[in-house]
């Protein structure tokens, strides 16, 4: 996922909030709801149909109705995990995001997250490929 189109700020900082079992990255719930609703506005004024966003947006209320309005933008997977009973992340998996965190940087002229507190086996692998 990291090396492909689907990276992103999001995927490279929330999926980790998921795998430690916190779902509480620092844009809550709450926030991403009214940025919903801002997005339908404005696909509302401009008559641009958003085929998703009223079910996103239902799911959102569903959330903050459950979890509260503080719960992590990522807290829909919660949800997801608790209707079907099973978590993502086993214990194995939450003890080695638990003291997960990030930073960033420039290098090479682009913005990058650096993962701390974690080991990458990526680097190993390019390091052995090198």
């Amino acid at each position: 996922m990291r090396i492909s189109s689907g990276n992103s700020f999001c995927w490279e900082t929330e999926f980790a909030r998921v795998m430690d079992g916190s779902y509480y990255p620092d844009f809550t719930a709450e926030m991403m709801a009214k940025d919903i609703e801002l997005g339908q506005g404005l696909a509302k004024k401009h008559g641009v149909p958003m085929l998703m966003h009223g079910q996103v947006a239902q799911i959102y209320e569903m959330c903050m109705a459950r979890y509260g309005k503080d719960s992590g933008s990522t807290i829909p997977v919660r949800l997801v995990e608790d209707a079907c009973q099973t978590p993502l992340a086993d214990e194995n998996l939450r003890k080695v995001f638990k003291d997960w965190t990030y930073t960033t940087e420039i290098a090479d002229g682009s913005y990058v997250i650096v993962h701390k507190n974690i080991e990458n086996p990526h680097l190993k692998i390019s390091n052995k490929i090198s």
